[in-house]
Formats: structure tokens, sequence, C-alpha cells
């Protein structure tokens, strides 16, 4: 199981002005000790401005802020961080939920037999006979713990890899209350859980990203 970069990000929901995240504003306000540059892509839904600093992106939208790490996973910390800043400074952006995302991918050789068979259904069978072929299987779990909300995804592939998605999630009334609920969070201790759940109940073991 080895952690995918692109999943790896703090994403908080809202009403959000995109013209006001610019790399010039993040550069004074958030990420003063990196220089910072500006990318836009045209995709079907749109232009997407995207800022990266040498170990940050930001993607700003309309409907939330994405902050995501480029490098290392261990780099989420920053990130939370830093997404905690710019909520500070724009402590009157309407936010209505705050998360912190990991994500893990499995190749077929690492799949394992109890992954294997959470993904087993009993319709495969019939739906084989009506000359179905299944591409995709998805498993979602909300889950709730001592002081967490855990939502968790499951994709098993046509090729036999896997792909896992932990999204620990709070519904916040503010900006400023998801600036306190990042500033509590631990991103050592949510890998910790995401590998835990892992090996626990599916049978799976970590791997560095450049393994």
């Amino acid at each position: 199981m080895k952690p995918e970069l692109e999943t790896f990000t703090v994403v908080a929901a809202g009403a959000w002005n995109p013209a006001i995240v610019s790399p010039e504003w993040l550069a004074s306000n958030v990420i003063q000790s990196e220089p910072v540059e500006l990318e836009v892509a045209i995709t079907p839904a749109g232009m997407v401005q995207r800022i990266r600093s040498a170990s940050l992106l930001f993607v700003p939208h309309r409907a939330h802020l994405l902050v995501g790490v480029l490098n290392h996973p261990e780099d989420l910390t920053q990130a939370t961080m830093a997404m905690a800043k710019v909520l500070e400074v724009l402590s009157h952006t309407p936010v209505s939920a705050i998360g912190i995302n990991l994500g893990f991918s499995v190749q077929p050789d690492g799949l394992s037999q109890a992954l294997h068979q959470t993904f087993a259904a009993e319709d495969d069978t019939q739906l084989n006979r009506l000359g179905w072929e299944i591409k995709t299987r998805d498993i979602s779990r909300s889950l709730a713990g001592a002081s967490q909300h855990l939502n968790l995804r499951l994709r098993l592939l046509a090729d036999s890899s896997a792909q896992l998605h932990f999204n620990f999630h709070r519904d916040v009334g503010s900006a400023i209350e998801a600036t306190a609920w990042l500033r509590e969070q631990s991103v050592p201790t949510m890998l910790c859980t995401a590998r835990d759940i892992a090996a626990n109940a599916y049978g799976l073991h970590h791997e560095a990203a450049n393994e």
C-alpha cells in the first residue's frame, strides 16, 4: 500500500472568492519563506487556477479551497497549517466543512485476501451470466470514532489494483471553527489511523511513496 501524493489534501468547503487567493496574497500572508508561481489550466469545467510553492499546491475554487502536497506525504502537516492560516486571515469567509484527506494505492500483487473478500458480492455471478463485466467496485463507509468522523472509500479496479481514500471530516459553522479544528489535528496520528485500519481490517501493509 503506497501513498498517492495527489490525494494528500486539505479541503475547506464554502463560498470562496478565488481572486483573493492569489500568488501575491499567499506570499504575503501564508508562505512568506517560499517563492510561489501561478499555473492556469483550461479544463472542460472551465479555467482552473493552481498556485505552487516549493512544497504545497493551492487550488482556489468558488465552492472550496484545496491545499495539497507536492513532494512528501509528511508535508500534509504543513498543508494543514497553511489552510489554518488562510482561514485565520480570511475569517469572514463562509465555510461549511473542512476535511483532511489521505489516499493509498495497492498493486494487484499486493491485494490481500481480506480486501479481495471485502469486494466480493452475491450478484457477481448473476451479472456475469447476464453479460455484464464488472469494471470497478466501490465501497463507502461513514465511521464515527471517539473524537473523529472518518469517511472511508475503497475501490477495486478491473486490473485488480485497489485504492483506499480516508477523509477525516468536520462540519463547521464558520472559518473560525474550521481553524480551531485544524489546529487540534495531528497528521501523523491520522496516518497511523489509516495504516492501522488498512492493516487490521484489510490485511494491507504500508510502503514508502518512493518504493
